[in-house]
């Protein structure tokens, strides 16, 4: 053994205290440095990157608060209240022209009465035309009508659907009130209208939304649908096996109303809107095709 190894040992003796070393001076020397503490430059670096997150968050709020006032005030803030509130608008300014060009067309209607009875008046060879063109106004429902018929009012459920239950059957939809109108009019009806308005040859039955609209009317229950003609016919029709009453008694099971009642006397009003042909005209067939 050499003298430096001697040396060697006697320095390890001396923090070991199984060789009889300095047990404090081998502890302090062995001892791990404990996981709680941290050094200065992980300290640094732990501020340093919470101090860039809280730059960033600063920067993305200014951005967002920028874009939100841009928005609000050109008045297109992308928010699903916004649409709906500008759907809505939309929807209330389209009925008010709607009800504007009604009166229009009323007073127009009114107008070429006035003219055509000062026309024919007093001239016997136009009272056959007169009562012609009455006619083709009556048939086309533009005319009041009244007269012998039904009353059918329909409404919907007042019981909540049972979970387990399809929510379909304790409403009236628009199919209903389809099948209905063409129930009458294979009875036997003559003139047909559902909550006052008249239906014509361009009606039309849609459901949008939560409401059933009659010639681009929003109508809501109870549905007053009244019929012109035989009044016994007409309830038998709707009464008889496998017809309309039958396709209803799922939704009636449900507390949906149908109450049918014969009157004698019925009012129906005329048809409201326009029957203008824009891209149809009248033509003339030859001998030929009358024949076919």
């Amino acid at each position: 053994m050499t003298l430096n190894d001697k040396n060697n040992g006697n320095a390890h003796n001396q923090g070991n205290p199984s060789n009889g070393g300095n047990g404090e001076d081998w502890f302090e020397n062995k001892q791990p440095r404990s996981p709680v503490l941290k050094t200065r430059e992980e300290i640094d670096f732990q501020k340093s990157w919470q101090l860039s997150i809280s730059i960033a968050c600063v920067i993305l709020g200014i951005i967002i608060a920028l874009l939100f006032k841009t928005y609000r005030k050109e008045g297109s803030l992308p928010t699903f209240y916004t649409q709906s509130e500008g759907l809505a608008k939309m929807v209330k300014f389209l009925e008010q022209e709607r009800n504007k060009l009604q009166m229009d067309l009323a007073s127009a209607r009114k107008s070429l009465s006035e003219y055509e009875n000062s026309t024919i008046k007093g001239k016997d060879e136009s009272v056959t035309l007169k009562n012609q063109l009455l006619k083709a106004r009556q048939e086309a429902g533009l005319t009041w009508l009244k007269g012998t018929g039904i009353i059918v009012r329909l409404d919907d459920s007042p019981y909540v659907p049972r979970p387990d239950d399809d929510p379909n059957y304790y409403i009236i939809h628009d199919i209903d009130l389809s099948a209905l109108v063409n129930e009458l009019w294979a009875s036997g009806a003559e003139a047909v209208s559902i909550n006052e308005e008249r239906i014509v040859m361009t009606t039309s039955i849609r459901c949008v939304g939560p409401t059933i609209t009659v010639n681009s009317v929003r109508l809501s229950p109870p549905y007053i649908v009244k019929a012109l003609g035989p009044s016994t016919t007409l309830e038998t029709g709707l009464k008889y096996t496998g017809g309309f009453l039958d396709s209803m008694s799922p939704n009636i099971d449900r507390g949906v109303s149908i109450k049918i009642t014969r009157e004698k006397e019925i009012i129906i009003p005329a048809f409201k809107g326009s029957l203008v042909h824009r891209y149809s005209q009248i033509y003339e067939p030859t001998a030929e095709e009358e024949n076919r």
